[in-house]
């Protein structure tokens, strides 16, 4: 879970479009995971909600060109739905 705040880099550097997929699959590999504990899994969540809002608001989930990022704002929209929920 590390990983992808490692391969943190600003939104206008030339590698920030590697850096968020490699960051988003390894993101949805955690998730995939089945024994993570109560707070790794949190944060593999949290982490998808972060990225996934980064990714909405330059409008990458909706450019064709980025197959990768095609899901990630409904994503999003569910785990904040899921959060308020349980609030």
């Amino acid at each position: 879970m590390k990983l992808p705040s490692l391969l943190s880099v600003p939104p206008n550097h030339r590698a920030s479009v590697t850096s968020y997929a490699i960051s988003l699959a390894a993101l949805r590999k955690c998730i995939d995971l089945r024994n993570l504990s109560p707070d790794e899994e949190c944060r593999a969540w949290a982490g998808l909600a972060e990225i996934g809002m980064r990714l909405a608001k330059a409008g990458w989930t909706r450019d064709d060109r980025l197959a990768w990022a095609k899901g990630v704002d409904m994503d999003v929209s569910t785990l904040c739905f899921t959060y308020l929920r349980l609030c």
